[in-house]
């Protein structure tokens, strides 16, 4: 029931949109005239997302609302994009990226909607939501009203992984920014100033980084410290993360790393400045799920064998465990995702498409 050519078709216009990370308007306006056309509502919100509500249909059309999510932004090189096929595969011609992270679900979802049209096929309500600047830090999902979403359960398709794959635990995630004030002095005067750098060193010896523990890891990913090479650097300001599956771990280390250097601050006399935020919550569900298994005999049926991962990368399907919405993320069979060989073959593409058509078909009720 799925359309190939016109799937195609699609995802070729699509990706030749520029919808890079905040200038998504154009792909935005894209989708609203696509749902207007049909003589859907969408609403776009003043973070260009895209949220349009479609009615059920026949034996489902009072049935509990199923979500469905993709987003719209890309990374960059992501500008002028023009999709080749090159024998059974998509890819760009070389220059930039392809886009189909994570334009191949939105192809998915737009298909899967004129399959439902033209098949006259029975379905529960369906709430779309296309969100922006996924790449940085969800924050079109963070940002989105979820006022009008009734839909408790729904399905997101942005993973590069074969697609079969269902992501069933993703971390949470603790962005930390600190800065360590000393003083500056001559490099001659040491002992007038004090050494930011020496602060650092000495705190960080303190603190683990790397693979914590089987749900935690942590890193410093930039330093800056210091001006001139004659001068005892009077700051040092440095970025690090951590990642983690159980929330109390993620607290507990992270108020270790900032606890450790506000004490060694203060032991040189010197001050401390930090920023922690808590960029979005985890989710961690068991492979035995009602909802999981549920969606796993969808992908059975469609003839390919379930697998379930744990992802150390985090998407908007965490920000919607966070507003309540369980969402399940699929793999869509994107390949080298943020380069220029980014590419998916024509299989995997329409399979997203047969598997988004059967999920939405069925509505799901929790036990």
């Amino acid at each position: 029931m799925i359309n190939t050519q016109r799937l195609i078709q699609t995802f070729q216009t699509i990706v030749a949109i520029d919808s890079p990370t905040d200038e998504e308007e154009q792909m935005a306006d894209f989708l609203m005239t696509f749902f207007q056309n049909k003589n859907y509502e969408p609403q776009k919100d003043e973070h260009h997302n895209v949220f349009v509500k479609i009615a059920g249909a026949g034996s489902q059309a009072s049935a509990k609302p199923l979500f469905f999510n993709a987003h719209i932004d890309t990374v960059e090189p992501g500008r002028g994009i023009e999709c080749i096929i090159d024998g059974d595969t998509l890819r760009s011609k070389g220059e930039t990226i392809l886009g189909s992270d994570n334009k191949a679900a939105v192809a998915a979802i737009l298909e899967m909607i004129e399959g439902l049209e033209e098949n006259n096929l029975d379905h529960p309500p369906l709430e779309l939501l296309f969100t922006t600047s996924e790449e940085v830090a969800n924050l079109g999902a963070i940002n989105f009203d979820y006022t009008p979403v009734t839909a408790t359960h729904g399905y997101s398709f942005d993973s590069g992984e074969d697609p079969g794959n269902i992501i069933i635990a993703s971390p949470f995630y603790n962005r930390f920014d600190i800065t360590l004030i000393g003083k500056s002095a001559h490099a001659a005067r040491p002992h007038h100033g004090i050494n930011a750098l020496l602060m650092f060193n000495k705190a960080f010896a303190k603190c683990s980084f790397g693979k914590i523990s089987e749900n935690t890891v942590c890193n410093i990913g930039k330093i800056e410290g210091g001006h001139v090479r004659n001068t005892v650097p009077g700051s040092v300001t440095f970025n690090g993360e951590v990642r983690s599956f159980v929330e109390t771990e993620l607290e507990e280390v992270t108020n270790h790393i900032t606890s450790t250097f506000s004490q060694m601050a203060s032991s040189f006399g010197g001050q401390i400045e930090v920023d922690v935020v808590q960029e979005n919550a985890g989710f961690d569900y068991d492979a035995s799920d009602d909802f999981v298994q549920h969606v796993a005999s969808h992908i059975g049926k469609l003839g390919k064998t379930p697998q379930f991962l744990r992802a150390s990368g985090c998407y908007d399907a965490n920000i919607f465990a966070e507003k309540g919405i369980k969402v399940l993320n699929m793999a869509n069979g994107s390949r080298d995702s943020h380069s220029t060989n980014e590419h998916i073959t024509i299989d995997d593409l329409t399979y997203t498409a047969e598997l988004a058509l059967s999920l939405a078909q069925v509505p799901f009720s929790s036990q």
